[in-house]
């Protein structure tokens, strides 16, 4: 298993950035995958600096849906 490194800690500050959900996504897959691996429960893993701030930007991003209409919109499509 990979080992989280400087870079790791470093692109989690880049992406603070970025735009693109979905390149955003990829990378936070790659780098979530060794958090896992060196993680001491699942509070770790919910808590790890790096997580959040991907699920930070990730939140800004998708900000622009109120949660609401976004939660009635998945109920809709999970109706089809």
């Amino acid at each position: 298993m990979e080992k989280l490194t400087r870079e790791d800690y470093q692109t989690a500050i880049d992406i603070q950035c970025a735009c693109n959900t979905i390149a955003i996504v990829n990378t936070f897959q790659k780098t979530i995958t060794k958090i896992a691996a060196e993680a001491k429960g699942t509070d770790y893993i919910n808590s790890h600096p790096i997580v959040r701030l991907f699920a930070e930007q990730i939140s800004f991003l998708a900000s622009k849906t109120e949660y609401n209409d976004a939660y009635l919109a998945c109920e809709k499509g999970a109706a089809l």
